[in-house]
């Protein structure tokens, strides 16, 4: 297990996302030089063209997410931290497989929200243009802890919320690259509607680290088998989402380097 890495070329992007699901489509469009680990977190170096990338695999929710980027950035600073992944739709507007910007971070607790700084307003304009996607949107990032209800989210949205969207670790990971001063880029990849209400939450699929667990999944749907039809349809979706994302992805790389 490694602890350090191998000093970086001066330009470089960090692409951090949570999960393997939200990985792969980017890492088959990827020249993977290696595979390695910081911090017991897997990551991959590759190039896209003559642009030199990271990809940082942190883990689900918001503590693991800044603990990943946390030992990350101790072993080197990229020139910029794209934080990429799929979420859930909160109001009208966005479909399954658009893509969505950050402009605006909100953490939720539960109860209320707080901002959190880190977008950088120029490049999220810049992805618009450069994606090559016409699905694709300017919006808030709400992250929270764990699945929250949308439709309750819905109603205690600060007013003028632009496009909602639900996730779990957009905001801890700007807050360590702000910590450090590196430019920051969130886009997300809409893998469920805004009336699509999840029939189960993370803590029934994973453990108390919030990693998966098979185990706990087959358990969950054994004592809910209703919640099947949900789970297909969820990973059809998110395939789809996670493919459009990397598209998007390698489009804004190629055409910011060509």
């Amino acid at each position: 297990m490694s602890k350090t890495l191998d000093a970086m070329p001066t330009a470089s992007i960090a692409l951090i996302a949570a999960l393997p699901e939200e990985i792969k489509p980017l890492l088959a469009r990827v020249d993977i030089i290696k595979r390695d680990r910081v911090a017991g977190f897997p990551l991959y170096r590759g190039r896209v063209g003559d642009q030199d990338l990271i990809l940082l695999q942190s883990g689900m929710g918001p503590a693991n997410a800044e603990a990943a980027t946390r030992a990350f950035l101790e072993t080197t600073s990229p020139d910029l931290i794209i934080n990429f992944g799929l979420g859930g739709a909160v109001a009208p507007g966005p479909q399954v497989a658009d893509l969505v910007v950050a402009t605006r971070l909100l953490v939720s607790d539960g109860v209320g929200f707080s901002e959190q700084n880190g977008p950088d307003l120029s490049l999220a304009d810049e992805f618009m243009v450069k994606a090559g996607n016409s699905r694709c949107h300017l919006g808030t990032f709400i992250t929270a802890a764990e699945t929250m209800p949308k439709a309750a989210l819905r109603g205690k949205l600060p007013e003028n919320t632009e496009t909602p969207v639900l996730e779990m670790e957009t905001a801890a990971i700007a807050r360590v690259a702000c910590e450090h001063g590196i430019p920051f880029l969130a886009i997300r990849a809409i893998s469920d509607d805004c009336d699509e209400e999840l029939g189960f939450t993370v803590a029934e699929f994973c453990d108390a680290n919030l990693r998966i667990r098979p185990v706990k999944v087959l358990s969950t749907i054994l004592k809910r088998p209703g919640i099947i039809p949900q789970l297909i349809r969820l990973a059809r979706n998110s395939k789809l989402a996670a493919e459009a994302l990397a598209t998007g992805i390698i489009n804004y790389l190629e055409q910011s380097h060509a």
